[in-house]
């Protein structure tokens, strides 16, 4: 019997030594454990990391008067004769009862001290022991714990001395790890974190416009039972619609939507030249956008039920009319998950465009017109009005230009008025201008006039296109009624003449 419990307790021990993502290495000095982070992303200088440990089985090293050799006789060389065992009843109960059938416990007789020994050292694995030890079923708390951490100024974190026996390893990241304990050891330990990546599906879009954007949060097999803090920065040239839909969760519990919270702004800072007789910055546009940071959490029940999984959350953002022609809008994302925090990732950037146009005399065209009025439609024929508003009147300190831009939803258009004008806010498309009244002493032009609008066009006050009006009377368009009208008049004189001469001709013959 002594003799079974012995090899039973080697086993054991050879079989528990890895636990998941981890490499050991140890020494013959006094039992502790050092933990040295080796990090798939982020910087281990400057993440702090807490460890939990729990001792879940003591262990005598060659002293157990209970454990034999084979020959019957009692160990003293002292090369690693271990028996491992624990001396209350809850604990002997839960590692009996509540791991999956891993484990026998044996009492021994007239001690309180129960043996642990491998049920099968054929088929158990590290992660077996891992995964009993995290169901719900096993309870923790019944065995002696402690703590120690990495600072962010450490490279690697020390328990100090413990006692020997066998533990089982949180790491506040989520990795986790059970080793036996006998002498000093060290793990080489391997993060994986949770992981962010963005995308929108615009390039350009016209103000009013919506961008819809899609975050993917790929959640690795290692977390804790911790939330996930994603920060959402959008410049102010955009109003997020801070609903947010989640897909790809496990519907227990059920994550299927989430909201944005708005934390803090970041106010616009201009741009400033190291060197004044340069001029490679433009110091009238910001070097900083102004812009809003908004939170969404994941809660840590979530994150821990989706191991291994990836979270798709897709929500919606529109460009408003703080947006500025050729300036980009961007919205830029991180995730916290314990003390890590992920790079910034951003998604393309969103830009207005504009177009300027004259109307001018159609005969020299350089003459400006004024007191014509136009419509924007996005279709030569039919289609829909782009409304407009007013944003700044034609003056002397602004080129005489009339600036309009598109008008939101709530907002009621007016019509354009030119001499010259610009149109911001607008899509990378073909829109349509329609005159709806003539300079005094010009003809109206009767079609739309189309407007390819680029990243070309308005980008420094050009005059993209020019719209002529000419004098005089107005001739029907190919198609129309025209000249025919003309000819019709002349057949009934023609045929009227011929019937005068027919009728006086018989007159003088009679």
């Amino acid at each position: 019997m002594r003799k079974m419990k012995k090899m039973l307790a080697l086993l054991l021990a050879a079989v528990m030594v890895m636990g998941m993502s981890v490499i050991i290495y140890a020494d013959t000095s006094t039992p502790s454990i050092t933990i040295v982070p080796n990090n798939e992303a982020g910087s281990t200088d400057s993440l702090a990391i807490n460890y939990t440990y729990y001792r879940i089985l003591e262990a005598s090293i060659d002293t157990d008067p209970t454990v034999t050799q084979a020959d019957g006789t009692t160990p003293s060389d002292g090369k690693g004769v271990v028996a491992y065992y624990v001396t209350t009843l809850d604990r002997a109960t839960e590692l009996k009862d509540h791991t999956g059938g891993l484990f026998t416990v044996t009492k021994v007789d007239g001690q309180d001290k129960w043996y642990v020994e491998a049920a099968n050292k054929d088929t158990i694995t590290a992660e077996a022991i891992i995964s009993a030890f995290e169901s719900e079923a096993f309870v923790l708390s019944k065995f002696p714990t402690g703590t120690f951490d990495k600072t962010a100024t450490e490279t690697q974190a020390e328990s100090g001395t413990l006692p020997a026996g066998y533990y089982y390893i949180q790491s506040s990241l989520g990795t986790k790890a059970a080793l036996e304990t006998l002498t000093a050891v060290t793990i080489n330990e391997k993060n994986t974190y949770p992981s962010l990546t963005k995308s929108d599906d615009k390039e350009f879009a016209p103000i009013d416009g919506t961008v819809t954007y899609t975050m993917t949060v790929s959640i690795p097999e290692s977390v804790a039972n911790k939330s996930i803090t994603i920060s959402d920065t959008i410049t102010n040239g955009l109003t997020l619609n801070t609903a947010v839909t989640v897909e790809g969760a496990i519907t227990d519990p059920a994550y299927t939507t989430g909201t944005f919270v708005q934390s803090g702004t970041i106010a616009a800072q201009a741009a400033v030249v190291d060197d004044p007789a340069t001029t490679d910055v433009n110091e009238s546009k910001p070097a900083v956008k102004a812009a809003t940071i908004y939170t969404l959490e994941i809660p840590g029940n979530v994150v821990f039920a989706n191991k291994g999984k990836t979270l798709t959350l897709t929500y919606t953002a529109k460009v408003n009319e703080n947006a500025v022609v050729l300036e980009t809008e961007s919205n830029t994302a991180h995730l916290t998950y314990d003390n890590y925090t992920s790079k910034d990732v951003t998604s393309s950037d969103v830009v207005t465009l504009a177009f300027d146009f004259q109307k001018v005399d159609g005969a020299d065209q350089t003459t400006i017109l004024a007191g014509a009025q136009f419509k924007l439609y996005d279709a030569e024929t039919g289609g829909n009005e782009i409304k407009v508003v007013l944003k700044e009147a034609a003056s002397g300190t602004n080129g005489q230009i009339s600036t309009y831009r598109v008008a939101k939803a709530d907002e009621t258009g007016v019509l354009i008025d030119v001499g010259s004008a610009r149109i911001e806010g607008l899509d990378k498309k073909t829109y349509y201008l329609e005159e709806t009244k003539a300079p005094t002493g010009y003809n109206k032009v009767e079609n739309r006039i189309a407007v390819a609008v680029t990243e070309e066009t308005a980008p420094a006050s050009n005059i993209d296109s020019k719209v002529g009006n000419n004098k005089g009377a107005t001739l029907p368009s190919t198609g129309g009624i025209g000249t025919t009208i003309f000819y019709i008049i002349g057949a009934i004189l023609v045929i009227g003449a011929g019937m005068f001469l027919v009728v006086r001709k018989r007159m003088s013959a009679n």
